[in-house]
């Protein structure tokens, strides 16, 4: 090599048998034959249908045709190089290189693309990755490449969980909605909610931690410290059974089971449910009478549906589907506070457990387990904690606890969605560590204000406390003329809700395309509402493109299944859904 080439730039090396790179004291390929390795690496692989290939920093694409040639049409091909001056160098030698059919074949991104190449593997469903090392440039960024790889996998296997979920809840989400709907018009708009807590929040799931989180709570209590409680459904009874009356309860679950959490308390005590639209409507039935119900939406799929509700102003504010009740109670806490000064810490969140003991005391999986106890069957949930797919973690202590795969990914969905939120830490030490800032018990007493009232036991608190903007809300004109009296709101507050004609003009427009679907689809041509100038597919369809309930939950789609299944089913979806319109 010539001692006068700067180190800096990529130079080219001749060889026995082609050409090598020489970049900042590296080779980046053979000295003696560049392209053996790369082609020895492509004649060994098995690629499967649906693999997205990271070539991770391609420099000269040695190998680049054999590669496609292994591939099949489902397959698709992406380069990746964290190295501005090596991404530069690799998209000229493509450009020079190669045919425009090879270079229509791949998407090249570099870091500065990084929200690009996240976003393409979203909007395409691969089922795995296969990461190659086309270069030795791979050495200048190798926990980069790694962490890319990884990112992919994750969100790919995100993508096929979350459909899973959809087919086995799908419908029952989107019954839920229909059935919410005629509760939404006397709710409180969520965003009415925002920015309206300015002392200490405490946002507490129904994780093991719980425990220690309630002791800290109880000496607040004592010392009349001023804070406001966020808790998951299924850590209510846990708290009341200490006397601690959360002032908002998050509820997302959408099966019957989770009214178990809702037993034997009364509801008059609470101020407010956060509920999401598709939870279970008899939560809602037991609140919307005593107490300030909100609902926002988790969108659980990309749905036009959900386009129409919001063009007709009757959807609620949504929140990004997160899978976890506790992470949904986390995004509702940061929104409350009035600003990032504002303290929120969390407990009960463990994403893990200790062997025997799933949750905490006083929740329902603890009282289930009490319940069947007997000579025989043990008081400590063992077959939860040994369970396939089960594994040990390490705690906050060091200590051996029990995750999941699915736990696993709550914790990191956790982490990299809050973890960079200005005032939020964890006051408990069980579980997995997720990197926030630790509270002890005095740090936690420190940093809650004293006020002269013991607002926990106020039942009257949250309401004073959470709004002024409640207050306004509710601050109706009271209006007499001959015949009666009646509520007047004011035009500001009246805008800001959701009404009732609103909602029952969508209903009723709904309930009759579906009869005009239902009718297209039994009598076809001879239908009252076949149009002679349309095509009857070209009808049915324009009326399904954006009511995806009927079919979200189909483990097909109408391009990749025999078109006349699909209609069939969706016959039978849509006498099930008028019936809970």
């Amino acid at each position: 090599m010539n001692e006068n080439q700067n180190n800096d730039t990529p130079n080219f090396v001749p060889c026995k048998d082609g050409v090598s790179i020489f970049y900042k004291e590296r080779f980046l390929y053979s000295k003696y034959n560049p392209s053996k390795a790369n082609e020895t690496l492509i004649e060994n692989l098995s690629i499967k249908p649906n693999t997205l290939i990271l070539l991770f920093s391609p420099v000269l694409w040695l190998g680049l045709e054999k590669l496609i040639l292994k591939c099949d049409d489902t397959c698709k091909i992406v380069a990746f190089e964290y190295d501005k001056t090596l991404f530069n160098f690799s998209l000229q030698e493509l450009d020079k290189n190669f045919s425009d059919d090879i270079k229509n074949k791949i998407d090249f991104f570099s870091n500065e693309h990084f929200s690009q190449f996240i976003s393409f593997i979203q909007k395409n469903h691969f089922r795995k990755i296969l990461p190659l090392d086309f270069s030795g440039g791979t050495f200048f960024y190798k926990q980069e490449y790694e962490k890319i790889a990884n990112l992919s996998q994750n969100i790919i296997d995100q993508f096929w969980k979350n459909k899973l979920t959809l087919i086995k809840f799908g419908r029952l989400y989107s019954k839920n909605i229909f059935k919410n709907l005629h509760f939404l018009a006397n709710s409180t708009k969520l965003e009415n909610f925002y920015n309206s807590i300015d002392c200490p929040i405490f946002v507490l799931g129904a994780g093991e931690s719980l425990n220690e989180g309630i002791d800290v709570l109880k000496n607040l209590i004592f010392q009349n410290k001023k804070i406001f409680i966020l808790c998951v459904d299924a850590a209510i009874n846990s708290l009341l059974e200490n006397n601690i009356l959360p002032h908002g309860i998050v509820a997302v679950e959408s099966q019957l089971a989770i009214q178990k959490a809702y037993i034997g308390f009364d509801k008059k005590d609470f101020p407010i449910l956060f509920c999401d639209l598709v939870s279970q409507t008899g939560v809602v039935k037991l609140f919307q009478k005593h107490t300030q119900v909100s609902f926002f939406i988790s969108e659980y799929d990309k749905m036009l549906f959900f386009e129409r509700l919001k063009e007709r102003k009757i959807l609620p504010e949504t929140i990004n589907p997160l899978g976890s009740v506790g992470l949904v109670a986390m995004e509702l806490a940061l929104r409350l506070r009035k600003s990032s000064d504002v303290k929120i810490f969390f407990s009960g969140l463990d994403f893990s457990y200790s062997k025997g003991i799933t949750h905490a005391k006083g929740t329902p999986a603890h009282k289930t387990q009490l319940q069947f106890v007997n000579r025989i069957k043990s008081i400590f949930n063992f077959e939860s904690s040994f369970c396939l797919g089960t594994f040990f973690v390490k705690s906050k202590q060091g200590e051996k606890i029990i995750s999941s795969k699915s736990l696993q990914s709550y914790a990191m969905l956790f982490r990299e969605t809050f973890l960079n939120e200005k005032n939020v830490f964890d006051f408990s030490n069980f579980g997995i560590d997720l990197g926030f800032a630790k509270c002890s018990t005095e740090e936690v007493l420190t940093f809650c204000q004293k006020t002269c009232d013991n607002f926990l036991h106020n039942k009257n608190f949250a309401k004073d406390l959470i709004l002024p903007a409640l207050t306004q809300a509710k601050n109706c004109i009271l209006a007499s003329n001959d015949t009666q009296s009646k509520i007047v709101e004011p035009d500001n507050i009246r805008s800001k809700k959701i009404l009732q004609q609103d909602i029952d003009a969508f209903l009723l427009s709904e309930k009759n395309e579906l009869l005009k679907l239902k009718d297209l689809f039994v009598n076809g041509t001879q239908s009252q509402f076949y149009e002679s100038s349309t095509p009857l597919t070209e009808q049915i369809n324009s009326l399904l493109i954006s009511r995806e309930y009927l079919y979200c939950h189909f483990p097909d789609t109408i391009d990749k299944t025999n078109i006349q299944s699909f209609y069939n089913r969706i016959r039978i979806e849509i006498d099930f859904f008028l019936k809970e319109i």
